[in-house]
């Protein structure tokens, strides 16, 4: 955690905006609750809803990936309404989107067509 002092003495802490989405209905979609194969990168922003946006002490972006998955499956905040994180869910860091897979993460492009 990186804490940085203001030039007025006070002190102010690095955090890094995320947003969890999550889809809908996956009987439509083709890969569900299933990983992606290595040759797509992209999936529709569309086809997902943003189920919880907020903010965490910035660190490198596995750690906070795994944070984030901790959270969401052990100690949800008690304004989340979402399901635990789980395959095909997509965490966005400060506009880089990563899809959970069944081991780790992949990092993909959140487009906004379908």
């Amino acid at each position: 955690m990186e804490i940085f002092k203001h030039e007025n003495g006070g002190e102010y802490l690095v955090v890094t905006k995320y947003e969890i989405w999550q889809m809908g209905d996956t009987r439509n979609h083709k890969f569900g609750f299933a990983d992606l194969p290595s040759n797509i990168n992209s999936i529709s922003k569309s086809d997902y809803n943003l189920v919880y946006s907020g903010e965490i002490p910035t660190q490198d972006n596995v750690r906070l990936l795994d944070q984030l998955f901790y959270i969401f499956n052990n100690n949800r905040p008690t304004d989340y309404h979402g399901h635990s994180l789980s395959i095909s869910d997509v965490v966005v860091l400060n506009g880089t989107a990563y899809r959970c897979q069944s081991a780790g993460w992949k990092n993909v492009k959140l487009m906004n067509h379908r």
